[in-house]
């Protein structure tokens, strides 16, 4: 439902969680890092950061730069047009770039990843911040991952408990 442009811009948000603004200011001679997996982002409050690249976040920069010469930089209020657009005529709910953000935390942290990294990787001034976003997600996988762990316990009645 979208343009091959705006298929790219899709597939790379949802491949390093960056924020619109971060994208739209990436410039394509300076601030890939190709050999490192690596994008240099300028983010809130000027703050800068690398931000690495899944592979399919890669492979879009490439297509994008190869099919266009050039990133991404309409107007915003026009990519989230496009992309409202996009999801409307697919049928899906509204698709925004805050929406692809929140999908890469999201998956970061469904496929095992460290929420401290992902931290990092957001550029969130605090891990407090990322928790905020996704506290319900460590919930759950606190809930799975404890239902891995085989703790021994002594059995009823067999006088010695250990202390901590």
């Amino acid at each position: 439902s979208l343009h091959l442009r705006f298929q790219c811009f899709v597939r790379f948000a949802l491949g390093t969680g960056c924020r619109l603004d971060e994208i739209r200011g990436i410039d394509s001679k300076r601030d890939i890092y190709w050999t490192r997996g690596m994008v240099h982002v300028m983010g809130k409050f000027r703050k800068e950061r690398d931000v690495p690249m899944q592979p399919d976040a890669r492979a879009a920069l490439e297509e994008q730069l190869e099919e266009e010469g050039k990133l991404w930089t309409q107007n915003p209020q026009r990519l989230r047009e496009v992309l409202a657009e996009g999801s409307a005529r697919a049928k899906l709910p509204s698709l925004t770039p805050h929406v692809l953000r929140h999908t890469f935390g999201t998956r970061w942290l469904q496929a095992g990843g460290d929420i401290y990294k992902l931290s990092k990787i957001l550029g969130h001034s605090s891990v407090a911040v990322t928790e905020q976003h996704y506290a319900h997600l460590l919930k759950e996988d606190l809930v799975a991952a404890s239902q891995q762990v085989k703790i021994p316990v002594a059995p009823r009645g067999a006088g010695n408990v250990a202390s901590s």
